[in-house]
């Protein structure tokens, strides 16, 4: 039966890669120094094992922003369909959405910038 395993330096706690083997084969696929522990936790999202259980990257200040510029991209993009001329929407919602819009463009002047919260992004009109 095919298993998930994560190899790391058990010096460091450093971890070397994942695979999916058998039990019987997992001796031949370790480097030499390593150890290995059951389960796949990805380098890309996990940094180290510490006693036994992977332990989360910490997020860089970059990665927050650029996962919040992202998103605001997003936000925007979709809802760039409001501000056409001839869109559907009475013009107090698309009021509503210009001054959402804004708020979006306007969020990285926020106080808490880039360690946002959820209640720190401007409500989307309903």
């Amino acid at each position: 039966m095919i298993q998930e395993y994560t190899i790391y330096n058990p010096e460091t706690g450093k971890i070397i890669r994942g695979l999916k083997c058998t039990p019987d084969m997992l001796n031949i696929n370790i480097p030499e120094g390593a150890e290995y522990i059951e389960g796949y936790f990805p380098p890309s999202i996990y940094d180290v094992i510490k006693d036994g259980k992977a332990v989360e990257k910490e997020e860089s200040t970059n990665d927050i922003k650029l996962r919040n510029l992202t998103f605001r991209l997003s936000e925007l993009k979709g809802s760039d369909w409001t501000q056409i001329p001839d869109c559907p929407l009475s013009s107090d919602k698309k009021t509503e959405y210009q001054t959402y819009r804004q708020a979006l463009r306007d969020i990285t002047t926020h106080s808490n910038w880039p360690n946002l919260e959820d209640s720190d992004w401007p409500t989307k009109p309903s």
